[in-house]
């Protein structure tokens, strides 16, 4: 297991519905590629924990390990 600092990546948020994924090239890169149509002017993001989690447990791991509480739209169009 290894880990590693990557600041161009850095510069994607969050969210629980992301319109980006990630991924690591042959080279060791990180690659940002959309996942789906993005409107002009509308946010990249990706994925922080695995999105086939339940709200808790998604809310409970960036807390933990990003710091912060989720609100991105799918989670609060699941705390209704």
């Amino acid at each position: 297991v290894g880990v590693g600092v990557f600041p161009s990546a850095s510069y994607t948020n969050h969210s629980c519905a992301p319109n980006c994924a990630q991924r690591f090239d042959a080279h060791g890169c990180v690659v940002v590629e959309t996942a789906r149509d993005v409107r002009g002017g509308e946010e990249l993001t990706i994925p922080y924990v695995d999105v086939r989690l339940g709200r808790r447990e998604r809310r409970e791991r960036l807390r933990k390990n990003f710091a912060f509480d989720c609100a991105c739209e799918r989670c609060a169009a699941e705390a209704d």
